[in-house]
C-alpha cells in the first residue's frame, strides 16, 4: 500500500522476485501479467491475492477485506486514507496484521510522525496497546549533541542495526560518503540526518542548518526597544 502505484510497485516487485526464484511458490500461486508488468498473485485454492493498492488507484481502493497489508515508506504518504481504509476492512478477519515501514519524514503535522508518536509511546509504555509492536531506532541525546553523531561511528548502529551484519547493510563506506558529501549543504545534510540517522527534519530541503540558525540567537535581546516602533 503506498500513496501512488510506482511506489507500492517497489515492494511489489521483491515479493515477485521470490516468486520467480521459488520452484514451490510458482507450483502453489498463479501469477497475472508478464516480465515487469505482473500485477497479481493469486492462490486459486482459497481466492486469495496479492497486489498493490494506491490512493492514485481509484478504482481498487474502496472496500477491501485484507487478512494482511505491507504499507512501505509511510512517511511519504500524503495522509492515512489508505491504511484507515486497510484497517476498517480488517473487521472481516480473524487474524489480521498490518505493516508499517518507513525512514522518518520531515513533518511533524503528518500522519507518518502521528504513527512515529504513536510507536514511541507503546515502546516506552506510555501507553497500553498489545495490539501494536514497535520498533523504532533512534540516537541518544549524548550523540545528537552538538552532532557527534556524523563523526562517532560506533553510534551508527543504533539507527542501522544491520551494520555490522556480513552483509554490512548499507555500510560504513557507504555512510561515511553520505556525510563527507552533505558538509555545508543544509538541504543534502537534511536527508542524511533522514535517512541514515532515523531524525526527524523541520524541513525537506532548508536553505540554513537548524544548528547554525539557533547559533545566531541573541538571548540578551530586550525586545522592548521595539515597543511604539
Amino acid at each position: 500500500a503506498a500513496t501512488f502505484k510506482d511506489q507500492a510497485m517497489v515492494l511489489f516487485r521483491d515479493a515477485v522476485a521470490f516468486y520467480d526464484q521459488s520452484p514451490d511458490l510458482q507450483s502453489l500461486l498463479i501469477a497475472s501479467g508478464v516480465g515487469d508488468n505482473r500485477w497479481n498473485l493469486a492462490y486459486l485454492d482459497t481466492g486469495s491475492f496479492f497486489r498493490v493498492i494506491a490512493s492514485d488507484n481509484k478504482r481498487g481502493k474502496s472496500g477491501p477485506r485484507p487478512h494482511m497489508y505491507i504499507a512501505d515508506e509511510v512517511h511519504e504518504h500524503t495522509d492515512g486514507t489508505v491504511i484507515g481504509m486497510l484497517e476498517k476492512g480488517f473487521k472481516f478477519r480473524r487474524q489480521p496484521l498490518g505493516i508499517e515501514i518507513t525512514n522518518s519524514g520531515h513533518d511533524v503535522m503528518s500522519f507518518c510522525w502521528e504513527r512515529h508518536e504513536m510507536g514511541r509511546k507503546v515502546a516506552t509504555e506510555m501507553i497500553q496497546n498489545d495490539t501494536v509492536f514497535a520498533y523504532i531506532c533512534a540516537l541518544d541525546d549524548a550523540d545528537l549533541k552538538n552532532e557527534a553523531f556524523l563523526h562517532d561511528e560506533t553510534v551508527w548502529i543504533k539507527v542501522n542495526p544491520s551494520l555490522d551484519s556480513p552483509a554490512g547493510i548499507p555500510g560504513y563506506e557507504y555512510i561515511r560518503k553520505q556525510v563527507n558529501d552533505a558538509h555545508g549543504m543544509p538541504s543534502q545534510m537534511a536527508s542524511v540526518k533522514r535517512l541514515n540517522f532515523c531524525i526527524w527534519t523541520e524541513a525537506e530541503n532548508p536553505a540554513i542548518s537548524k544548528e547554525a540558525w539557533y547559533a545566531c540567537q541573541d538571548k540578551d535581546y530586550d525586545v522592548e526597544i521595539l515597543r511604539g516602533r
